[in-house]
């Protein structure tokens, strides 16, 4: 177990379990990861086809999710209508060239790293 302390925020590091504050951000579980604490999150799913961008916080900020398929194109998936019920969701990616990796955005605040999708 590994405790830092930096910039008045406390950052532990356990069995590959990231915790910032109160975000709890797993490498093992990326499909469904949230980012930044409860603002909205963002997952790869159905063999790394799809991406699905949901805002979960009515503050007026902008939330996507950017994406890297396996021949090297990035795009956006955006949740085009902020808080409200529905999130954006797009089939990006195919069997043959799927989504390899994925960051969680917030305009304003910024991005996760970068997560190898599963």
């Amino acid at each position: 177990m590994k405790l830092l302390n930096s910039v008045g925020s406390s950052l532990l590091s356990l069995s590959g379990l990231l915790l910032v504050g109160t975000t709890v951000i797993s490498p093992v579980l990326a499909e469904g990861i949230r980012y930044p604490s409860n603002n909205g999150f963002g997952q790869v799913r159905d063999n790394r086809e799809i991406v699905d961008a949901c805002d979960t916080n009515e503050n007026g900020k902008g939330f996507f999710v950017r994406y890297r398929l396996q021949n090297g194109t990035y795009g956006n998936v955006r949740d085009r209508n902020g808080a409200k019920a529905g999130c954006g969701i797009e089939r990006v990616g195919s069997r043959q060239n799927p989504i390899l990796r994925f960051t969680i955005c917030q305009v304003g605040t910024g991005c996760s790293m970068w997560w190898n999708a599963r």
